[in-house]
């Protein structure tokens, strides 16, 4: 009974922020088409599969009809036009959100720039700060990452040591330097920088957090 008082007090909250109806949606799909660097950022696609199956299920969707996502990932630079390509051709396809992605932004933009528009989920690039093609509707970057940091040192305080994955290119070189380790030092805090290639799978990703001794 407590856990369903505080399900029924979430729903509450999330109908009044949205504006939607209590229940599940029914009707013909919305169709959003959503890109994202999957071997980089799984928990982008994991946390936008949530909302959309909570959504649908207890807030009647978008405008009471359910809400069908069309997903296309982006591995190397030349996918972000062909990932643009596909959703600017697919007639289903009302608009394109972002999860993160860090490299093939420009190239999906410049697809998609007066075709569909653009919603930047997480923008950690140049062209995702610049770009006319899209909005985004937070500070992507430069207010999530000092967070996590912060997260770690106000909830984990026996943590003191910890291996930051980001990019090896000099975006994820400053990123580490401006955005994370003022807040880590402050914490005295260890930092350890992983550098990882733009275009590495998801088993580069996982041999690098075993360099970094994230096994033990």
């Amino acid at each position: 009974p407590a856990t369903d008082a505080a399900d029924g007090e979430a729903n509450a909250w999330a109908l009044d922020y949205t504006g939607g109806t209590a229940g599940a949606a029914s009707g013909d799909p919305i169709v959003i088409g959503y890109v994202n660097q999957e071997s980089f950022f799984p928990e982008s696609t994991l946390g936008l599969n949530a909302a959309v199956e909570y959504v649908n299920a207890e807030l009647g969707g978008a405008a009471g009809r359910p809400i069908e996502v069309v997903e296309c990932f982006i591995a190397v630079a030349e996918d972000g036009a062909r990932c643009g390509i596909e959703m600017a051709n697919n007639p289903d396809v009302t608009i394109v959100l972002t999860g993160t992605t860090g490299l093939g932004n420009k190239e999906l933009y410049d697809s998609l720039q007066g075709k569909k528009p653009v919603i930047i989920g997480n923008g950690i690039a140049v062209d995702d700060f610049t770009t006319t093609a899209g909005v985004g509707f937070t500070t992507a970057s430069p207010g999530t990452i000092p967070g996590l940091a912060g997260f770690i040192a106000q909830y984990l305080p026996d943590v003191k040591s910890v291996a930051m994955l980001a990019s090896s290119a000099a975006g994820g070189q400053s990123t580490a330097e401006l955005l994370v380790k003022p807040v880590t030092d402050k914490a005295d805090i260890d930092l350890t920088f992983v550098g990882i290639d733009d275009t590495a799978t998801a088993a580069g990703v996982q041999s690098s957090l075993q360099a970094a001794g994230a096994d033990q």
